[in-house]
């Protein structure tokens, strides 16, 4: 009587059982990585930590352009680097202790973007200091409020910080108030004027 024969373990099936065995470890093991990973840059990325200096508003008769200069580092006080600064969006709004400021139902007076596209070592920073464009229909009235509020004024700074790593992309955003320089929730912007069509 003739014994069946054994498939040889080596076959093509136990190979690719194989193969799909050490990919599925693989991505799990990857997959671990890469949450650690994840959580230990949001973890420094939380620590970022905008200085603002001060604000400088210039304005008056022969500025070509209104605007406000914004002088502020970014600073990483944790030993992890390696994150990447892509852009900065900027807002900043007036008020005072005495009255508040509001153009079309808005204290924002100026906004705009910058690109860096540098990384922010660790304990270290990075300049950011920019020139903010004022919004032209503002100039006037904010003219008018800061020779009259010039000593009670409030300025709050809204810088939104645009980051990234190899795994992911976040928008960090924060707002401080000066002369105080303490961490505050912004006011609001400007609602967005939307035309209504007829038919």
């Amino acid at each position: 009587m003739t014994e069946p024969s054994s498939e040889p373990w080596f076959s093509r099936e136990n190979l690719l059982g194989v193969v799909f065995v050490a990919i599925a470890v693989g991505l799990i093991v990857s997959g671990v990585y890469n949450a650690q990973a994840s959580a230990k840059w949001l973890g420094t990325a939380s620590q970022l930590e905008p200085k603002i200096r001060g604000t400088n508003f210039v304005l008056g008769q022969g500025v070509q352009i209104p605007e406000v200069i914004v002088e502020a580092t970014l600073q990483n006080p944790s030993d992890t680097g390696g994150i990447l600064l892509l852009n900065v969006y900027y807002r900043v709004f007036v008020n005072s202790t005495m009255t508040p400021f509001s153009y079309a139902g808005s204290s924002v007076i100026a906004t705009s973007e910058a690109t860096y596209g540098e990384t922010i070592p660790a304990r270290s920073s990075v300049n950011i200091t920019s020139a903010v464009r004022i919004t032209t229909d503002v100039v006037t009235p904010l003219t008018d409020f800061l020779q009259s509020y010039n000593g009670t004024l409030r300025t709050f700074v809204s810088l939104s910080f645009e980051l990234e790593s190899s795994y992911l992309q976040v928008l960090v955003p924060t707002c401080t108030e000066l002369p105080a320089q303490v961490p505050v929730t912004c006011p609001a912007l400007r609602p967005q004027s939307t035309g209504v069509g007829g038919s």
